[in-house]
């Protein structure tokens, strides 16, 4: 079950990606005591967030962890009217011409140390190897073109990848133009920016498995996707059915994943 929590403070705002986050003390309750920490927060008002980009945002994050994914705990903000109208509020959203607007938005761990930026061309021992399949992997599955060098959206901390960064995924749901490959036939994915685990994927292709990809796809049926999918609020929008149709459509051609992944690569 999701924790929803209630905006108190905001701490400051991001000036690192496209959407500007905001970093937001929040309280929601725990075995009936209160606590408080510090999430980053997307919402309506910040640059390009719209109600289905915090759709995309929430439940990519809320599907790569099905797959195995480390990403940081993902949260519902209630940012109610007395928060957005405060003074202190007002105050930092005026100097940076932010127009915030009252509802719910969504939130993750915040952290802003002890961790490492990833490039494409660093050193990944055999664990972090083996995270940087999956998440190269899932990106492909659910469409994500937003994980790149120059916009790399995870990050080494510990013994993990942390991916975060989800709003850009499940391009699927929207309508498309024209005729569009199979959910499956991934390697017909095109993009003017190459993801960020490519190009070291592609140097020690003959170290890939992708069994472990594909058999957290096989585990993820219908009905998990859409209980999953339940957590959602329904203000993000409802996608269900496209989420269902698209994943399982995978799964029952996943018999041919392996060689689309492989053939991502050339």
């Amino acid at each position: 079950m999701l924790i929803k929590c209630d905006a108190l403070r905001i701490e400051s705002i991001s000036s690192v990606g496209r959407t500007n986050p905001l970093v937001i003390e929040c309280e929601y309750s725990q075995e009936n005591l209160p606590i408080r920490k510090n999430f980053l927060v997307k919402a309506i008002g910040l640059p390009e967030i719209t109600q289905s980009a915090l759709y995309c945002e929430l439940l990519g994050n809320l599907i790569a962890i099905e797959f195995g994914i480390e990403t940081p705990e993902p949260v519902i903000v209630d940012l109610g009217m007395e928060f957005i109208q405060s003074n202190e509020v007002k105050k930092i959203l005026w100097e940076r011409n932010i127009k915030l607007k009252a509802g719910l938005g969504v939130g993750c761990k915040y952290f802003s140390q002890g961790f490492t930026a990833v490039k494409s061309d660093m050193f990944l021992s055999k664990e972090l190897f083996e995270q940087a399949i999956l998440i190269y992997g899932f990106d492909l599955l659910s469409q994500n073109p937003d994980r790149t060098e120059n916009n790399p959206n995870c990050a080494v901390k510990g013994d993990k990848i942390i991916a975060f960064d989800f709003e850009k995924s499940l391009n699927f749901i929207y309508p498309l133009i024209g005729q569009q490959p199979a959910p499956w036939e991934i390697s017909k994915l095109k993009s003017d920016n190459p993801h960020i685990f490519r190009s070291n994927l592609k140097a020690r292709e003959k170290e890939i498995n992708w069994q472990p990809l594909i058999e957290k796809l096989k585990q993820i049926n219908k009905e998990k996707l859409e209980e999953i999918c339940s957590f959602v609020p329904s203000e993000f929008g409802n996608y269900t059915d496209k989420i269902c149709e698209h994943f399982l459509s995978i799964a029952a051609n996943s018999n041919q994943l392996e060689f689309e992944l492989q053939r991502s690569l050339l």
